[in-house]
């Protein structure tokens, strides 16, 4: 008997509903955000199946509910895939991208936004010793000249100058100097963090690229000592 109830409801719509839950309840297994809002986005779909299916007349107030449910559940889906994509990244801005650091596409083209691509003509201070610089710097081309407690060296391509500006308020470690033809990106201090007091996801990709840059920059001065 129970072999013949069991297949009454495996060929019943209610199978559906347990399907569409299943996968739900999958979904938050998953750290990663697409897969996590895949998983939602096919129950949702098959709770839709269910409510044209499940009485003789489709159950329109649930098939609305349910439908604007999954019209979140699909932006939500392309928004995270958009940030995750370098498709909308521009061509001027690829190569920067590329070495620039281990942040999310998304994050990366809102970055741009407020920057400007800088080729200096000559020697211009680009931070002063125990000055809060008013720009920060990621140096493309070239290189640029360090003053450190009376230690002097050179440093670049693919490295940020004034980073720790915006990490904690800091001023200065070094006093850095353009070389003729080199190039950076420049940000101006206050619209980055203007820009990250306003979108969170934003400030955190940002302070853990510049970490990442300021941990490696103490880890290569220990060498040198």
């Amino acid at each position: 008997m129970w072999v013949e109830t069991a297949a009454d409801f495996l060929t019943s719509p209610g199978i559906i509903v347990v399907a569409a839950a299943a996968l739900q309840t999958i979904a938050y297994i998953f750290s990663n955000q697409l897969t996590l809002r895949l998983f939602l986005l096919l129950g949702t779909s098959l709770y839709l199946l269910y409510y044209f299916v499940a009485a003789d007349d489709p159950l329109w107030p649930a098939i609305f509910g349910t439908a604007c449910i999954g019209t979140t559940s699909i932006y939500g889906f392309l928004r995270t895939l958009a940030n995750r994509s370098t498709f909308s990244i521009s061509k001027a801005h690829l190569s920067i991208y590329e070495t620039i650091g281990d942040i999310e596409p998304g994050a990366f083209r809102q970055l741009m936004k407020t920057a400007e691509i800088k080729t200096f003509d000559g020697p211009e201070i680009l931070t002063e010793l125990g000055v809060v610089p008013d720009h920060v710097f990621y140096v493309l081309e070239g290189e640029v000249d360090v003053c450190k407690n009376d230690y002097k060296f050179t440093t670049g391509p693919t490295v940020f100058i004034g980073e720790v500006s915006i990490i904690g308020g800091f001023e200065a470690t070094a006093t850095v100097h353009s070389r003729a033809g080199s190039k950076a990106v420049v940000w101006d201090r206050h619209r980055l963090l203007e820009a990250m007091g306003k979108n969170v996801h934003f400030r955190i990709a940002v302070e853990s690229l510049f970490s990442k840059d300021m941990a490696l920059k103490l880890a290569q001065s220990a060498k040198m000592r």
